[in-house]
Formats: structure tokens, sequence, C-alpha cells
């Protein structure tokens, strides 16, 4: 597996598509989530034809380097994630794709590293998370172990039966360590008002982070809002067909 270095800190990375004309696509998933579940939910076939894609598991995902310790968490931190394996690659700009705690990291980093920016895909987020340690449903069912972390997810969308398999190899005490830090997180509302980029954002209509993501369209100039009908959060991940042809259309 390919890894960059993160101040020592493996992170893991795979090269999904050949080179393209249009700049790179790096894409950073949701809270949980892996490299390979961008294969499993349709994105990479959808996009491999237009796009160099780099799918990133943040520290604490998948393969990646991670600890139980909340301090490793910090946004700006696992922003730098997503920045090595860019330097790691020789990547000078890309356009950088993020949903729910992805499109956080890529916000961070948008912030802190706007000239690595050729473009953004930003979907599902909210400004800010309220985590109530004793009570988060979240913690509680990684605290409960890979089952109960699977069992979560089977509530919310279809699995794929690989996405489901890799959810019960979790690094539980990691993503405990790392829902605990979000809960602390600066809230991102300023950050996109420094984004200069062309930007794409979308969510689904009962996604909770609707309001963020329709605010945040409307502070970005070279922006496009599309909203999925009837959809919640989770819902919308496995609409990557749909999701996939705003991206051709919008970057073409």
């Amino acid at each position: 597996m390919p890894y960059a270095d993160n101040g020592g800190l493996r992170i893991h990375y795979e090269e999904l598509g050949g080179e393209h004309d249009l700049p790179p696509l790096v894409l950073v998933f949701g809270f949980g989530m892996t490299v390979l579940d961008w294969v499993d939910l349709g994105y990479v076939e959808a996009l491999k034809d237009a796009f160099r894609l780099i799918a990133i598991e943040p520290r604490g995902h998948g393969t990646s380097d991670g600890s139980t310790n909340p301090d490793d968490y910090r946004l700006d931190l696992l922003a730098s994630d997503v920045i090595a394996v860019m330097n790691h690659l020789a990547i000078e700009k890309a356009i950088v794709g993020g949903y729910s705690l992805g499109a956080k990291i890529v916000l961070s980093l948008a912030s802190r590293h706007p000239q690595r920016l050729a473009g953004l895909v930003l979907g599902g987020f909210e400004f800010a998370s309220e985590v109530r340690i004793e009570d988060d449903l979240v913690i509680d069912s990684l605290r409960k172990g890979g089952p109960a972390w699977r069992d979560l997810w089977r509530r919310m969308m279809d699995l794929p039966p690989a996405m489901a398999e890799r959810l019960l190899q979790a690094n539980t005490g990691a993503l405990i360590a790392l829902r605990e830090a979000e809960g602390c997180w600066e809230s991102l509302a300023d950050a996109v008002h420094t984004i200069d980029v062309p930007c794409l954002l979308y969510a689904g209509e009962h996604c909770l982070g609707r309001n963020a993501v329709r605010a945040a369209a409307s502070s970005i100039a070279s922006s496009r809002y599309v909203e999925l009908a009837g959809l919640t959060h989770f819902q919308v991940l496995g609409e990557s067909a749909w999701i996939c042809s705003e991206v051709r259309r919008f970057f073409a």
C-alpha cells in the first residue's frame, strides 16, 4: 500500500485514475470511511476517465496511522495529512473534494493553503459540530466495537458488503479520539469567505448540514449549489452517478 509521511505518521492514499488534462482530483471521504469506499460506492468508475484521482485516508482512518489522543486530531493536523500526500506525489495544485468530515478537513486546508487549490467539491458539512461525549451516538457505537459501528451505518444507508466488512475493522479507539476532538474544533463559518476558486457544493434535502452548505455557496463567488431531493446525509453517499455528473459538468 502507498503511504506518505506526515511528521512520522503514515498516511495511506491510493491513485485511482490516470493522467488527464484537468487538474488532479484529491478525495477525502467522511468520518470512519476508507479509500476503497470511493470504489464500492461508484465514484471511481464515474470519474476515472476524466480525472487523475487520489483518495486519502486521514490519520485514524483505514490503514493510516492513528492514536487515541484527541490532541492528535486538531483540524489543522488533519488538513496537513492531505498536504503531505500532495507533496509526496509532487502535486502543486489540485481540485480537492470532501464530504461530511472530509469537507471540514478540506475547508480547513482551503483557509491555510489556498495556493494549493485549483477547485473545490464540498458536500454535507456543518460549520461546527456539537459533540456531547456522554451521550453521543457515534462514540457509543464505537465503544461497543466494530459490529455496533457497522450496524449504526446499516441503519443509515444501504451498505455495499465490502464496505460493511471494513467498518468491522475500523480503528475504533482512534475514531473515538477524533470524534471527541471534533466537538472542540473552531467554527469554519469564516473559512468560506477566503475561497476564490471554483467550488461545487451539494447536500441532501434532509441533510443536517444543508443550511451550512447553502450559506457557504452564497458566500463563494465562483460556486454552484446542487441539492438532492428527498435524501438524508447518509443516503447522499449512494448517489455517486448524480454527484459525479455534476462534478464533471462543473469542471469541464
